[in-house]
């Protein structure tokens, strides 16, 4: 049995959702409709970062970040290949957008720059 990856969590230093979701809706190549979509059988939202204390910070804390990116394959599992390509497609966007993200998920290792962890001394805050 292939392995299987059912959530990823992304963290996103942007207080705008609207600009991300273009972003995203350009690199999958999917409609958003009040952002969320579905691609490559994922479910993909964009969502205020429900886990923040408060005021939007930004800097090299990502836990407290505005905005959230959520991408889940709950009720149809995917193959981790095609999750590890979605997810690898939104970080690569987002940063080539120069939006900082860093993605929480069980293969974060393996993504580049560890989920996004590596770049942030690299990175200048928004």
């Amino acid at each position: 049995m292939e392995d299987q990856s059912e959530f990823c969590r992304f963290f996103v230093e942007a207080t705008d959702i609207a600009p991300v979701v273009d972003v995203l809706a350009a690199a999958l190549g999917v409609p958003f409709a009040k952002n969320s979509a579905t691609a490559s059988g994922l479910d993909i939202d964009v969502w205020d970062n429900e886990y923040a204390s408060g005021t939007p910070r930004f800097g090299e804390d990502f836990l407290e970040w505005p905005l959230t990116i959520e991408v889940s394959s709950e009720e149809v599992p995917v193959p981790h290949d095609t999750m590890f390509d979605v997810v690898k497609r939104i970080l690569v966007a987002l940063w080539d957008a120069d939006i900082r993200a860093v993605a929480a998920c069980d293969f974060e290792d393996e993504l580049p720059w560890r989920g996004g962890i590596g770049r942030l001394s690299q990175q200048p805050s928004n």
